[in-house]
């Protein structure tokens, strides 16, 4: 009886423990486990990319739903392991929340952060073919650009206040004509833009300057300290430079208004240089030694070069070539195109000789002699150094200058068909040294620095223009006349600048400088 008593207490006990643990499992459940592929999560607007979901669960029993929750992008709601997602189109951050639900309560979440992005296009460079350009003619335009997406890129080119024309040019094509205005009122400095743009509007832009330059009123500039011979506009800005290599260019010449290149004279190279208006050179003259000035005869094409050190003037006539000795010291000449004559101030025979440029035999003398003497001033002078010629007018035919550093006066000899009467000598002056002439006005630099103008036809005496800052302290040695403007480029060596002054509404006012010089020798205007 005891026996059978212990047999059942035990098999309740043990159907108790069945039951329990039975019981127990039937309650527990594994929580899934939530993985997201994603493509990229910077992806650019409007992209679409597969998103993935991976999910495990112990429980094998379970049915596991996935569910997608986006903020911005498309679809905004969806079922399923994996969708085709696309990106709003614009720039944000979307948020996008996954959930896996095992349906037993074990639920899983995952909230993924898309950088909706579009790097802008990267202009790499921006060029220009020449940073000047003549009225009416055309600079090329290339622009260098990638995209981070490498999408593909347009290119927008504009002009301020849309000057100019960019002709045939197709938004594809990275390289661009600009066609510069013809107009010379339009001779200005000009912003060129460029705009690139990606196939999804994100865009990146970037600015260069052209200046527009007339012909008229450019100037060229020897520099013996640079070994060069540049162009600038009537403003200061750069042009371009001649392409010859020069050793040490030392005088300019120029045949305006025919033509806007010149000629220049290299003391080192002992040659004249014939350069076009674009820099590049036509032709050049060679065994020419120790030439200090020159200038050109336009009836002839004559060119007329000075040499002090060997107190000559050569003549070149085409292939011919011929000089001319009995000098003593030289020092500068000035072609009178009326009378078809070159004058040459002489320091030593205290002269102004005459040389004709079309003798009637077509013979030219060989050596000077007193016969070549202007007459108007034989006995007159004691040291010219520079002369000046002014241009011909109905109304005052032209007046010869000539500037007499040992007497320390300005003569002046005006001519219509011949050589008249001296004018009365402007006599303020201090030892001046150059000299030149614009439209109204004799503009001279004396030995000490001073810069002084007078009326040319009508002045009794000179004025002084010291007063300007920039020539203060300075001692100028070049001066060149820019006519119709009534205004100078005074070359000032001593603190390496080129300042333009001008005559305006009764004031000398400075209108700009180049400062990009070494040593200026000469400079000629295109006016």
């Amino acid at each position: 009886m005891i026996i059978y008593l212990y047999r059942w207490i035990l098999s309740g006990i043990i159907s108790i423990m069945l039951v329990s643990l039975f019981s127990g499992c039937s309650k527990t459940n594994n929580v899934p486990t939530l993985e997201i592929s994603v493509e990229d999560n910077t992806p650019l607007p409007g992209s679409t990319q597969t998103l993935t979901a991976t999910v495990t669960d112990q429980d094998t029993a379970d049915i596991i739903s996935v569910t997608w929750d986006i903020t911005q992008g498309n679809p905004y709601a969806a079922t399923g392991l994996s969708i085709q997602y696309t990106a709003p189109g614009f720039e944000t951050v979307d948020t996008i929340r996954v959930e896996a639900n095992d349906q037993n309560g074990g639920i899983a979440t995952e909230t993924i952060v898309m950088h909706v992005t579009n790097g802008s296009p990267i202009i790499e460079s921006y060029t220009v073919s020449q940073d000047a350009v003549l009225l009416g003619n055309e600079v090329t335009l290339v622009v260098t650009a990638s995209d981070p997406e490498s999408l593909p890129l347009t290119y927008h080119f504009s002009s301020s206040g849309n000057v100019g024309t960019f002709p045939n040019h197709e938004p594809e094509d990275s390289i661009a004509i600009w066609e510069a205005p013809f107009n010379p009122e339009l001779a200005e400095e000009y912003d060129l833009y460029v705009t690139v743009t990606d196939s999804i509007g994100k865009s990146t832009s970037d600015t260069l300057s052209v200046n527009v330059y007339s012909e008229h009123g450019t100037m060229w500039v020897v520099d013996s300290g640079l070994k060069s011979v540049r162009k600038y506009d009537e403003d200061g800005n750069y042009i371009l430079s001649a392409e010859e290599i020069f050793e040490y260019p030392v005088a300019i010449t120029n045949n305006h208004p025919d033509w806007f290149g010149c000629w220049v004279a290299d003391k080192g190279l002992e040659k004249i240089v014939e350069i076009n208006e674009d820099g590049s050179t036509i032709q050049t003259y060679d065994n020419l030694s120790n030439i200090t000035d020159i200038d050109y005869h336009e009836n002839t094409g004559t060119i007329c070069a000075l040499s002090r050190a060997n107190k000559t003037l050569t003549l070149i006539i085409g292939t011919e070539v011929k000089t001319i000795y009995g000098f003593q010291s030289p020092n500068s000449i000035a072609v009178n195109q009326r009378s078809d004559e070159v004058l040459v101030s002489d320091y030593g025979l205290r002269q102004i000789i005459i040389i004709d440029l079309l003798p009637e035999n077509g013979v030219y003398p060989d050596s000077v002699s007193m016969e070549h003497y202007l007459g108007q001033l034989d006995g007159f002078l004691s040291g010219p150094v520079a002369i000046s010629i002014t241009k011909y007018s109905e109304a005052d035919g032209l007046m010869i200058l000539v500037a007499d550093e040992t007497n320390n006066r300005i003569q002046r000899v005006p001519y219509f068909s011949s050589y008249n009467n001296p004018l009365s000598p402007i006599t303020d002056v201090t030892q001046p040294i150059a000299l030149t002439t614009t439209l109204n006005y004799t503009w001279i630099i004396e030995e000490e620095g001073p810069v002084r103008y007078f009326d040319t036809f009508d002045a009794s005496s000179s004025s002084d223009i010291a007063i300007l800052e920039d020539l203060t302290n300075s001692k100028p040695r070049v001066i060149a006349g820019d006519y119709l403007k009534n205004a100078v480029w005074i070359g000032d060596n001593t603190e390496n600048k080129i300042i333009k002054a001008r005559h305006l509404n009764g004031d000398i006012v400075n209108e700009s400088s180049i400062t990009v010089i070494n040593f200026v020798e000469d400079i000629v205007v295109n006016r």
